[in-house]
């Protein structure tokens, strides 16, 4: 974690990392809000508690600046798009539920 001016927040169920630059395996969303990535499932409670006491609030306290995706895990398209953006931003230990955060 040389480089502090980061780009990218992973909160993970053990960790939580600051990630350097994209690399071209993911492509971010362009927006001028930050984007919350959220890969978990409607069965998971870790998952039901991180919606209700991060993920909701963070959205309601800051309301038009904000941009969250749920990614269900349960579909393999989304496993996918998880194990991409877990390389592109260098995640080496990864767990089934994961927020991906940061401006795009």
């Amino acid at each position: 974690m040389k480089n502090m001016a980061t780009r990218f927040s992973v909160v993970t169920l053990m960790s939580i990392m600051l990630i350097p630059a994209l690399s071209s395996a993911f492509t971010p969303i362009r927006t001028d809000r930050i984007v919350i990535h959220f890969f978990g499932s409607h069965e998971c409670i870790a998952c039901k508690i991180a919606t209700n006491g991060y993920v909701n609030p963070a959205i309601e306290s800051h309301k038009g600046k904000v941009i969250a995706i749920f990614h269900d895990i349960s579909d393999p398209d989304e496993v996918a798009l998880q194990v991409a953006m877990e390389k592109s931003y260098g995640v080496n230990q990864p767990t089934p539920l994961e927020l991906f955060i940061g401006p795009n």
